[in-house]
């Protein structure tokens, strides 16, 4: 039989169990922590002179257009290790001096006959990984220009913009290379500053004014590049124009009388133009042929009796988004192209004030980027799947999306500063949040992208 000093010692012991197994309850257990995506390190490369040009070269041009791209990391060199790499005029490269660099790939460019040779290599194993020759137009010495007149002139910056479209293409060709994927530096992006219609490149160079009758609005260029649709307007109202830039003329569509005639758009396989019209009555989408030989125009699909405008069509052309109040602001709808299986795409939350204009599809078809005013205006995208929302932009206000081909990258029209700052077209890389400015002026606006363009040489 246990006396009582014993029991009262297990008594104390069971005392100090039940007290710790109480504590251990009652502390919060550190959830584990979820594992983090890596940091994406875009591969690094190193591009080798390519000749002794100065200022705006081949070897700057590929290097920006990769930088650009954000895909790939340019190594930039100083002229002394890039001469003991490789000149122009050496025949092997000396891989050694590229070790104490982070460069993954080494690209060699040389001058052939019909254009550029174009090599790129394994740094670490010193080895050739792929190789083509790429066609380049010939344009006239500078010797050559002092004793041709300003109309040739006018001819060599044409050829000039030809070339430098054709680097891009390069450009774009490597960016394959490295990472799978198809660059979209060999484009160009249409915008109206001051009410004129103009073009640039995707790098911001060789800005173009297209000459037309009245004020620009609305640019979108034609699936194959060779055309521009866009709204002319004056004091009597507005109507659909082309723009043909193979003769740098504009014609207006007969279909579309003056009057309230806004965001045209091609359809997919550049055949037909939509455009929202309307003046007494809220405005709908309507159809027309892009030959321009339709005197009056069809009508589109839409939500009937509610003001329907913007169409953007979904890659495959069987689908088209496009705005439409519900009741009071703008929300983005989708449906088939023949009017059925119509819905709202954008969430509403009752109560809670919402604006969204501008759509345009992605070239996955996997997301609708738009425009949201909930106080400013903001870039956001929606997933055409499951309706998930994500907001790409913070900084200033940002309207006008426009993707890239490359499905990565938007642009955008941005304006920095308080209301009545400049208004200027920039390009935001919609993975990493990184933006550069395209245009320097201080009305420059509704931008659309270009697909993949073909130099005309």
């Amino acid at each position: 039989m246990m006396n009582s000093s014993y029991r009262a010692t297990l008594g104390v012991a069971a005392c100090f169990v039940l007290a710790a197994t109480a504590g251990a309850q009652n502390q919060r257990v550190s959830p584990r922590p979820r594992p983090q995506r890596p940091v994406e390190v875009p591969p690094a490369v190193v591009v080798l002179p390519v000749d002794t040009t100065a200022g705006d070269s081949i070897r700057v041009i590929i290097e920006r257009d990769l930088d650009y791209g954000d895909r790939v990391q340019p190594v930039l060199l100083d002229s002394a290790m890039a001469d003991d790499v490789w000149r122009p005029n050496k025949r092997n490269i000396n891989f050694d001096p590229l070790r104490d660099t982070r460069a993954k790939f080494a690209v060699r460019a040389r001058p052939i006959s019909t254009g550029l040779r174009v090599e790129i290599y394994d740094v670490a194993r010193k080895k050739l990984l792929q190789a083509a020759s790429f066609r380049l137009p010939r344009l006239p010495r500078d010797s050559v220009l002092q004793a041709i007149g300003r109309r040739d002139l006018s001819a060599r910056d044409s050829l000039e913009r030809e070339w430098r479209l054709a680097i891009h293409g390069v450009s774009d060709e490597l960016e394959r290379w490295i990472t799978g994927t198809r660059g979209a530096a060999q484009t160009r992006i249409v915008y109206i500053d001051h009410g004129k219609l103009k073009i640039v490149d995707s790098d911001g160079a060789n800005v173009q004014i297209l000459p037309t009758v009245g004020a620009a609005l609305s640019p979108s260029w034609h699936p194959s590049g060779r055309s521009i649709v866009y709204v002319e307007a004056d004091d009597k109202g507005t109507q659909i124009a082309q723009y043909d830039l193979r003769t740098m003329k504009s014609q207006i569509l007969t279909a579309s009388p003056r009057g309230l005639n806004i965001s045209p758009v091609y359809t997919r396989d550049g055949k037909s133009i939509v455009w929202a019209s309307g003046m007494d009555k809220p405005a709908e989408l309507l159809l027309a042929s892009a030959n321009g030989n339709d005197t009056t125009a069809k009508r589109f699909v839409g939500r009937t009796g509610f003001e329907t405008t913007s169409p953007t069509f979904s890659p495959d052309g069987r689908q088209v988004a496009f705005i439409s109040p519900r009741p009071l602001t703008p929300q983005v709808y989708i449906m088939n192209v023949d009017g059925t299986r119509l819905r709202l795409l954008t969430p509403v939350v009752a109560g809670k004030r919402s604006y969204r204009t501008s759509p345009d599809w992605s070239p996955n078809g996997e997301e609708v980027a738009f425009m949201q005013q909930m106080g400013d205006f903001q870039i956001w995208t929606i997933s055409v799947r499951n309706r998930v929302m994500k907001q790409l932009t913070t900084e200033g206000e940002n309207e006008d999306p426009s993707w890239a081909p490359d499905g990565r990258h938007l642009s955008i029209t941005t304006r920095r500063g308080e209301i009545g700052a400049d208004k200027n077209i920039w390009v935001l890389d919609t993975r990493t949040g990184r933006m550069r400015q395209l245009t320097h002026s201080n009305d420059a606006r509704l931008s659309d992208w270009s697909p993949i363009l073909k130099p005309n040489f």
